[in-house]
This record gives C-alpha cells, structure tokens and sequence, in this order.
C-alpha cells in the first residue's frame, strides 16, 4: 500500500465567525462556523473559483441560514472517506 499525504490549508482570518478548510488533494473547502461549533458546508473547487470574497461570504451566510432553519449539513461517513 502507497502512503498517501494530504494538505490541508485553514484560512481562519478571512472572515469573522467562520474558519475555512481546503483539502489540496480534493480540492474541496468546507466551512467551520466558530460560534455554532458546526460544519456549514463544503463547496467543489469550481463553484468557488469566479467568486469573489465578498459573494463567498454571501454564500457561506446563506447556507448557514438554511441550516439553522432547519435544513442541516449532513456529513455522511462516505464523505469523510472521500476526504481522506
């Protein structure tokens, strides 16, 4: 079996309340909020690459507002072996 590495860059400083996750292998970000404790979502690099960071903010916030009304990010375990 290969050893496999995978990076991972934490932007932690773009933005009040959120902290962002890049996995390098996948090209998958996902969104921490600091305040709730909670995944908000994870974004394919190509829906990210045209925005800017003020309409990745809007994004964020408006899928955090889904999950907070109810509509929450499920991680499933198939994810997480994705990720890896």
């Amino acid at each position: 079996m290969d050893d496999i590495t995978i990076s991972f860059q934490i932007i932690s400083n773009l933005f009040n309340r959120y902290t962002i996750l890049i996995n390098k292998y996948s090209e998958i970000t996902s969104v921490y909020c600091q305040e709730c404790g909670v995944w908000v979502a994870s974004y394919e690099y190509e829906d990210l690459i045209q925005l800017s960071s003020e309409e990745f903010l809007y994004k964020i916030v408006k899928d955090h507002t889904h999950q907070v009304r109810g509509k929450p990010v499920i991680i499933s375990d198939d994810s997480v072996e994705s990720i890896l």
